[in-house]
């Protein structure tokens, strides 16, 4: 339906005339065309033209709302009445356009934000002065915006409550935002330094160089870059860490540079007491393997899977004269556990097994192994478990000593023994002769 089709009161010849030339255009217009008469008498505003796009857009058709004295109530939301209505006398009164945005209910029920545009048809003195306007749908924009609102508030509260200063700057180098924790680092607000540049927030020189130096490289090459800075306040000095993240748009231009101070002064000093500590386990370790060298037996230290953590050269020695295969020379694990008994090799426990899958102290005993040489040898060994702070198991520290020779020597001595008291005995030299050969070849 034509919007000219209504008979509206009092409408001018020579408007109708100049409307109906873009009669045919309306229709594809955006918006809902509309003219308003101001009633002096009743202050109210009476529309007396409304576009056919009205229905499209709120499901009312013209005819229903031309003339409607109580239009606002109709379609307005109370709380947008006297908003609207200062708008338009504002229009009528200074001639000059107006724009407004208010709630309109739709015939649906459904609540859908417009924007009115309106300008004055008459002067004010006028005895019915009017308002032309357009009105359009700006729901899905508004929904955009509250969105976008929200999500930037939700941003605007994270990055307030960071502990991190948070700055963004443009490619001159001014602050375009900044958050709240200036205020508790060092005591400005974000207003004192907002949309300055950082020339001007009251850096030292030298800071301001290596910041901007910084900056305009990430700008350059498109790429974060860091440092790390010290800043003396008035109670201590605190160490920081800056970053520099470029900011790209859709078009992959980088206008803005996200910048984040962190304070890393408990990063920093553990830091240092982590390379203090370790400087002391060196010198810790230097001497524990001073002491080892100069210790007569072999000492081991094992980790929870048998494997050597550290060794003197007499452990180092005894373990490679073992005849055993090993899968490397880390490797304990797979130590000779065997005795002889009888000339045959039988499986034993070593201490240093045991004290690996127990947990428990084992004191020290005799173990019979062959060498790669053939021989026969003995060892004393015994192991210790070794515990961190918790009470956790985190290795073994076992002593070994070569009771070789002292049982050679004991053997000797037996066989010295126990051949005297045969020769005296028999005087008989073919029996003698005998009992010594016994002795000497079990």
């Amino acid at each position: 339906m034509s919007i000219l089709d209504n008979d509206y009161e009092d409408s001018h010849d020579s408007f109708q005339s100049n409307l109906r030339e873009f009669d045919h255009l309306l229709p594809l217009l955006p918006g809902i065309l509309f003219q308003l008469e101001y009633d002096r008498d009743k202050d109210r505003f009476v529309p007396r033209l409304i576009g056919d796009r009205a229905e499209d857009i709120l499901g009312y058709a013209p005819g229903f709302l031309t003339g409607a004295e109580n239009l606002a109530q109709t379609l307005l939301f109370s709380d947008d009445q006297a908003n609207l209505y200062e708008a338009l006398k504002a229009a009528l009164t200074s001639r000059e356009p107006q724009t407004m945005r208010c709630r309109m209910l739709a015939a649906s029920g459904e609540a859908r934000w417009m924007e009115l545009r309106v300008v004055a048809m008459d002067e004010p003195s006028a005895q019915k002065p009017r308002l032309l306007g357009f009105s359009f749908d700006i729901t899905e924009q508004r929904l955009n915006e509250e969105a976008l609102r929200a999500r930037e508030a939700n941003a605007r509260a994270i990055a307030d409550n960071s502990p991190d200063l948070i700055v963004r700057v443009d490619r001159n180098l001014r602050i375009k935002f900044a958050n709240k924790s200036h205020e508790k680092l060092i005591n400005r607000s974000p207003s004192d330094i907002l949309n300055k540049t950082i020339f001007e927030v009251g850096m030292t020189p030298e800071m301001t160089a290596i910041i901007s130096d910084h900056c305009l490289a990430a700008f350059d090459t498109g790429k974060p870059v860091q440092f790390e800075h010290s800043i003396d306040l008035p109670e201590e000095r605190r160490f920081l860490e800056f970053r520099a993240i470029p900011e790209f748009d859709a078009d992959g231009q980088c206008h803005t540079l996200l910048c984040i101070t962190r304070d890393i002064t408990s990063v920093h000093l553990a830091r240092l007491e982590q390379e203090r500590l370790t400087e002391v386990l060196i010198q810790e370790r230097q001497r524990l393997n001073v002491v080892l060298r100069q210790m007569p037996a072999g000492v081991l230290i094992l980790d929870t899977n048998g494997r050597l953590e550290m060794a003197n050269e007499v452990a180092r020695n005894q373990l490679n004269s073992l005849r055993c295969t090993r899968a490397s020379e880390s490797d304990i694990s797979l130590a000779p556990d065997i005795r002889v008994e009888d000339g045959q090799d039988v499986p034993v426990i070593w201490p240093i097994t045991e004290a690996l899958e127990t947990g428990q102290f084992v004191r020290s005993r005799e173990v019979p192994v062959w060498r790669q040489d053939g021989t026969y040898a003995w060892l004393r060994v015994g192991a210790s478990p070794v515990r961190d702070r918790d009470g956790r198991l985190v290795g073994v520290v076992s002593v070994i000593h070569d009771l070789t020779d002292l049982k050679q020597v004991e053997r000797s001595q037996r066989f010295l023994a126990e051949a005297g008291v045969r020769l005296a005995e028999s005087l008989d030299r073919e029996e003698t002769l005998s009992v010594i050969a016994r002795l000497a070849v079990p």
